[in-house]
């Protein structure tokens, strides 16, 4: 079964032909079987080796073991990696100008390939894909807000002189309060695709099915938001604005597509 490899099922099997397993895991081992040849005739092994109580006992704690250590890893490794992203969004909003861009970038790279590898998947899964779908639908949606709305101040700007722009600048917000305005935006839906990627790794912890392309969203939308705000604080003119926006967001989504696919290829490898 796509998503479950065959160390998961055969973790599973000696609960499953004790017969203590949930009826979630009992589908997914019997999913499984039936398309692996493999884990089938690992199934049957152990169905013709009687088991002495003591043994299938050592089993299933064993078994209950693993999912605790899974739980506990699962927990330190979204502890670190929430604090890691809110610690380099601060440190780049706040250090930007003194870095270089490239640091911006590396940055980037490096909390995406730790939260495809870091973040551990569930030895047991429920049969949930609907908020998968949910989550990214979202991640996408502030995403676009993002840039529609920061583009939409652009060319503002760029359609007006100053004479046209008395007292109002965009959204019908007095000149001098469209910096704050536009930062207080940025930051709400940076801490959206975080409640995002949090949320959605808390559910996966919990057993749902949820695809680790959500990492790949939310955390280009949560580096893209970061990213305007850091344009935000350092440049001063539009000439110089547009064309360093466009870039920056070219870069950043193509760096986030391409990051996802070697960090996910990396994350099997390693999580194997």
């Amino acid at each position: 079964m796509k998503g479950i490899n065959c160390n998961i099922i055969r973790d599973l099997l000696p609960s499953y032909v004790d017969n203590v397993c949930s009826e979630d895991s009992r589908y997914l081992v019997e999913e499984h079987i039936n398309s692996c040849a493999q884990c089938r005739t690992q199934l049957e092994l152990l169905k013709s080796t009687e088991l002495t109580d003591e043994q299938g006992e050592q089993t299933r704690v064993l078994y209950f073991k693993k999912i605790k250590r899974y739980y506990e890893k699962g927990i330190i490794c979204l502890v670190f990696l929430t604090l890691a992203l809110i610690g380099g969004f601060l440190f780049m909003v706040n250090h930007y100008g003194m870095a270089r861009s490239s640091v911006f970038y590396i940055i980037f790279a490096m909390l995406l390939i730790a939260a495809y590898v870091l973040m551990p998947d569930s030895p047991v899964l429920n049969q949930h894909p609907k908020q998968s779908g949910v989550f990214v639908f979202v991640s996408i949606l502030a995403s676009a807000f993002v840039l529609s709305y920061y583009h939409y101040a652009i060319y503002y700007y760029a359609q007006n002189t100053p004479a046209d722009m008395t007292e109002n600048g965009p959204f019908g917000v007095p000149l001098n309060e469209v910096g704050p305005y536009l930062q207080r935006r940025l930051v709400l839906m940076a801490v959206l695709q975080l409640g995002i990627f949090i949320l959605s790794n808390i559910r996966l912890l919990q057993g749902y099915q949820i695809h680790k392309s959500i990492y790949g969203f939310t955390l280009t939308g949560f580096w893209l938001t970061a990213g305007y705000i850091c344009i935000l604080h350092n440049m001063t003119t539009v000439e110089e604005l547009y064309p360093y926006l466009t870039r920056m967001t070219v870069g950043l989504i193509a760096e986030g597509i391409v990051g996802s696919l070697i960090s996910c290829s990396l994350a099997k490898k390693v999580l194997k």
